[in-house]
């Protein structure tokens, strides 16, 4: 398994760029330079917090969306796009914050709301509303909502290898 190399490549933003003999930010960048174009925005958009590449994010997966699903509604397919990326950005239990774990007092217990698992879950009626679209299209959409989050999860997975395979971190 490849190192994670999310946290290292979000520091780059704020770090000196000047060469040395230890791993350092120009490293990553270069590095960087050769994920590809959505997998480093959608890195720029979770773990530097950059508006700007969240939104490149959104526009580069809607292209991806309508070449494999052509007929779809091109204001649908933003909001899909938009929704997605939201949930992969914000991914874990609002209630724990990830930890899994709640404290009452002294006394810690797992957490009711995401049920252990650390991650937040959205049903369809929630993705409804904040897409601002039916139940039912959200329902039907289940399937391509999917596609969407394992095209996420691949991208941000290869974004990831092509990191510790160029910074020899295997």
């Amino acid at each position: 398994m490849s190192a994670n190399m999310r946290e290292a490549y979000a520091g780059t933003g704020r770090a000196s760029l000047a060469w040395g003999i230890t791993e350092r930010a120009v490293d990553r960048v270069a590095a960087a330079g050769k994920c590809s174009e959505l997998g480093m925005n959608l890195w720029k958009a979770k773990n530097g917090l950059e508006s700007v590449a969240f939104l490149r994010a959104v526009d580069q997966l809607s292209v991806i969306y309508q070449e494999r699903y052509k007929r779809e509604d091109a204001d649908l397919v933003g909001k899909l796009c938009f929704q997605a990326i939201s949930e992969w950005v914000a991914q874990f239990c609002t209630t724990c914050a990830g930890t899994r774990e709640v404290m009452h007092g002294e006394l810690k217990t797992i957490c009711t709301a995401c049920a252990g698992s650390g991650v937040r879950r959205y049903t369809d009626e929630q993705r409804a509303r904040m897409m601002m679209v039916s139940f039912d299209k959200m329902r039907r959409m289940g399937g391509r909502f999917r596609w969407l989050h394992d095209y996420i999860s691949r991208e941000d997975w290869m974004a990831n290898d092509v990191m510790a395979r160029n910074l020899e971190r295997e």
